[in-house]
């Protein structure tokens, strides 16, 4: 299935956008580069009725067969139930053929045909229809294991909602709408671009994007990603992004990018089919020609093992099986929330014993929130709250607008002549007393000792007198406090934190977690550094970060994982994205993919335990026709079952 859309995407670089038509191929990836089974992949889709009913037509004409029919009419049934149930794949097997493709669909019309001159009717119907019926059943089961992953590139609307000049809301193309320019979601309505709320408040459901089940609530100020739904009240936005480089349109392009990114076993596949097959043909002639030249049996006998030997030994249980296996995880991550770029990193993934972090905006959310409150005289703590908090809410800092927050529910202190000294902090006046609130460089500039006291983020002075301070502390997630023993389930045991920040701020953070292995105020480049003394040290390193900075050591780790979907360029650098912005489901992305390759590793071995085993029955002359159908077609059908049980690892 071919999806053409034509946007305005942002190049890696950032710099500018060129107006590129896009192409992709939704299929599964299955069967893309040459499989050897040849199917072209008809497998894409389930099933049409029509096919069904000549299936079952042919089944039922191929019944009449047994009754006392003349004979003549019996060898027309024959024909007939075979042309029914595999017309469409004759048909492809002839134009293999005529293009010297020797694959599946050839290979059953060779056997098919030399059947019906070799007088062997009904095992040539059997072929026929067992062929059919395992390609229904290899299309539903591929159909079911893409369900979950085109429901992904379904998230993005194409339509916003903006106000006509008469003030009416109406729709139009997504694609038209610019940055700054005012959208409005109702109730229900899906975010076609990422923007901003600049008025209203609701619940969004964010969860096609992130896995998070529960609604978010959002006022003015919050940001919104497109695919998200808005679940009550009217909003108006400010959109942020183009329709092509909102998030969803970035999800959207990574899902169709992902399958093209193939590992070493699915690369394996796809080389091994087009070696093996032409093999598989000469080995199949010598059995048919050779032997009745030597005088060891008939050439109708030889003949028969080789056909047997050709539908044997059709591969297509390991190219349709191995990168289903992998769609299927890729798919099954996408529910946790992890966004995974190709089936070369669910290998990776899988491989991973070193863990490395960055610490602000991973391990702790990047925000501050307040510590401790000391009062150093008569007034309580809740007055030393109250007072910083009114003079701080004049500033737009950080560490002022935690304050700020921390107090919302605190009364606020009138002061007056509020005046803000950049970079140091505020001074303001309540009555005849003369307040300042700021850190130790304001203190330094008006004399003030702190010999006395401990550091701290904010100092109130009274006239000269500190009479109060707050310590501040960084936001440090739920997930980040359990994510080193969360590791160690997964024989993850080396977890290492990589800041830039201070030794002190660094040390604090990672004993709260448990990570005894930390490197503080380190560069980019440092970053760089410890991540290939640690590869050096023969471990395969997962790095997980955000923001710009980070680009550089997500490129150089083994695997690189961004949190969430804010830096474009992080996200570029990475090769996964973890879009719930949640670390614990990391050690569920790991156990997903050791437990998809354990699949992957017993499909190829079961397929060609089977193969081989039979391949020897049937060149021997041990070996029946069914008994070669089951070592195509019926290992084919366990092995894609065997697959999609994948999709079921994840339970939301």
């Amino acid at each position: 299935m071919k999806h053409k859309h034509e946007h305005d995407c942002a190049c890696e670089n950032g710099q500018e956008e060129h107006n590129h038509e896009h192409e992709h191929d939704s299929s599964c990836g299955v069967g893309d580069d040459g499989c050897g089974c040849g199917q072209s992949h008809s497998h894409d889709k389930p099933a049409s009725k029509k096919d069904v009913y000549l299936l079952i037509a042919s089944v039922l004409i191929f019944g009449l067969t047994f009754t006392p029919i003349p004979y003549l009419l019996k060898v027309i049934f024959f024909i007939l139930s075979a042309l029914l149930a595999g017309y469409d794949l004759f048909f492809n097997g002839l134009k293999e053929l005529a293009r010297f493709k020797l694959q599946e669909n050839a290979l059953l019309l060779v056997a098919v045909v030399a059947s019906f001159i070799l007088l062997e009717f009904p095992e040539a119907c059997v072929v026929t229809i067992l062929f059919k019926l395992g390609s229904f059943l290899e299309s539903n089961a591929i159909a079911r294991s893409k369900k979950s992953m085109e429901s992904l590139t379904k998230i993005r609307p194409d339509y916003a909602y903006i106000k006509n000049s008469s003030g009416e809301i109406v729709s139009v193309k997504a694609e038209s709408v610019n940055i700054g320019d005012i959208v409005y979601l109702r109730a229900g309505d899906k975010v076609a671009l990422d923007s901003e709320i600049i008025e209203g408040s609701s619940s969004i459901d964010s969860s096609a994007l992130t896995g998070e089940s529960l609604p978010q609530f959002v006022r003015a100020g919050d940001e919104l990603m497109s695919g998200s739904i808005n679940l009550s009240g009217l909003l108006a936005c400010r959109v942020t992004k183009t329709f092509a480089n909102s998030t969803a349109s970035q999800i959207i392009d990574l899902v169709y990018a992902s399958s093209k990114k193939k590992g070493k076993a699915e690369n394996f596949i796809s080389r091994f089919a087009r070696i093996y097959t032409p093999i598989v043909i000469v080995l199949a002639i010598i059995i048919a020609v050779v032997p009745p030249l030597l005088s060891l049996g008939t050439f109708n006998d030889f003949i028969m093992r080789a056909l047997i030997f050709l539908v044997a030994a059709c591969p297509c249980s390991l190219v349709i099986s191995i990168p289903l296996s992998f769609f299927s995880a890729i798919g099954a991550s996408s529910k946790l929330g992890v966004l995974v770029k190709g089936s070369m990193y669910i290998e990776k993934l899988a491989k991973v014993d070193a863990l490395c972090l960055d610490k602000t905006g991973t391990i702790t959310s990047g925000k501050l929130t307040v510590d401790e409150v000391v009062s150093t005289s008569n007034y309580s703590k809740e007055e030393i709250v109250a007072m910083t908090a009114s003079i701080e809410s004049n500033s737009t800092h950080p560490i002022a607008l935690s304050i700020v927050n921390f107090a919302k529910n605190y009364n606020k202190v009138e002061f007056t002549e509020l005046n803000e000294i950049a970079g140091l902090g505020l001074t303001a006046k309540l009555g005849d007393k003369n307040f300042l609130c700021g850190g130790k460089n304001l203190l330094d500039a008006n004399g003030i000792s702190l010999s006395n006291f401990p550091s701290a983020s904010v100092y109130l002075c009274k006239d000269k007198t500190i009479i109060g301070y707050i310590t501040m502390k960084e936001e440090i997630s739920s997930d980040s406090l359990t994510l080193v023993a969360d590791m160690a389930k997964q024989n993850v045991n080396r977890v290492v934190m990589l800041t830039g920040d201070n030794n002190k701020s660094a040390e604090s953070v990672a004993k709260q977690c448990g990570i005894t292995e930390f490197y503080a105020s380190l560069l980019p480049a440092d970053k760089v550094k410890q991540v290939e003394r640690l590869k050096a040290d023969g471990n395969t390193v997962l790095f997980v970060g955000d923001g710009i900075n980070d680009a550089p050591v997500l490129a150089s780790a083994d695997l690189g994982i961004s949190m969430g979907l804010g830096s474009e360029i992080a996200n570029v650098s990475s090769d996964i994205i973890l879009a719930s912005n949640r670390l614990s489901t990391l050690p569920k992305a790991i156990s997903l993919a050791r437990r998809s390759m354990n699949i992957v590793g017993f499909n190829i071995a079961f397929a060609f335990l089977v193969k081989v085993i039979v391949l020897i029955l049937g060149a021997t002359g041990y070996g029946s026709m069914w008994l070669a159908v089951f070592a195509d077609i019926g290992v084919t059908i366990l092995s894609v079952l065997n697959s999609i049980r994948i999709l079921g690892f994840v339970k939301k």
